[in-house]
């Protein structure tokens, strides 16, 4: 049965791939095999790592980094110690990459909502717009009263779901400055379907619908405010009218 430290000290290597991936050790037979980058396959006995695992709790409790002096003295010892200084260097290696690519996606992913923050305040303006055309037609066209009614009221609505669209899009941005995870960033950022580069496409597209409606409701709300033809005239005048005499 392994001892307390050994599982502490196997705790600390899972800490090289995040528990994520496949642990850096293997068993053969009674050993436990590390691959090291730089010194290859390592085997140690149980009681070898047990007693490393022991003085590397000596050290944390004393606060103190590691050390290649602080191996025991002897063949083991040595490689052991060389073992661990491969170990804590591919970590801080591995470290710095991962927070490299979560920096990264989060700058990448704050630029996709900022913008699409501001495609969806535009879309609102429009819809806006459009109401306030909507209302125009209730006076210009009371025959059809019904109809322009209708429309201002889906305007109402949509520019209501606008409000709250926006201010959910502000608080999720507020929240993935807080995120850990490089997972969960790529997530935000690539999903297929839940992607913020996805979101931002499909905002744009429904930004552009909202300027083809109120480019139509314009052009109506104009149509009947242009002038009326007061008279229509029988001959052209290209064509003067022939007199007829008796």
């Amino acid at each position: 049965m392994k001892s307390k430290a050994l599982i502490t000290l196997i705790g600390i290597f899972c800490l090289i791939s995040e528990c994520a991936a496949q642990a850096p050790y293997t068993y053969q037979g009674s050993e436990i095999c590390f691959n090291a980058s730089a010194q290859g396959r390592m085997c140690f006995s149980q009681g070898t790592l047990t007693a490393a695992a022991s003085d590397i709790l000596q050290l944390q409790a004393a606060g103190q980094p590691y050390g290649q002096s602080f191996s025991r003295p002897n063949a083991a010892g040595a490689a052991v110690g060389s073992l661990i200084g491969a170990l804590i260097a591919a970590w801080i290696e591995h470290h710095r990459q991962v927070e490299a690519k979560k920096r990264a996606l989060k700058e990448e992913l704050t630029a996709y909502l900022d913008a699409e923050i501001e495609v969806l305040e535009e879309t609102k303006r429009l819809h806006l717009s459009t109401a306030e055309q909507q209302e125009l037609l209730r006076k210009l066209d009371p025959e059809h009263l019904e109809t322009w009614e209708s429309a201002g009221k889906n305007s109402t609505e949509i520019v209501a779901h606008d409000d709250k669209l926006i201010a959910l899009k502000k608080s999720y941005r507020t929240e993935v400055q807080g995120w850990k995870t490089v997972k969960g960033l790529d997530y935000a950022l690539n999903d297929s379907k839940a992607g913020e580069k996805n979101l931002y496409n499909n905002s744009l597209q429904m930004a552009g619908l909202a300027y083809v409606a109120n480019q139509f409701f314009s052009a109506i709300a104009g149509y009947f405010q242009q002038p009326k033809i007061q008279a229509v005239l029988l001959f052209p005048s290209c064509c003067p009218a022939t007199r007829l005499t008796a």
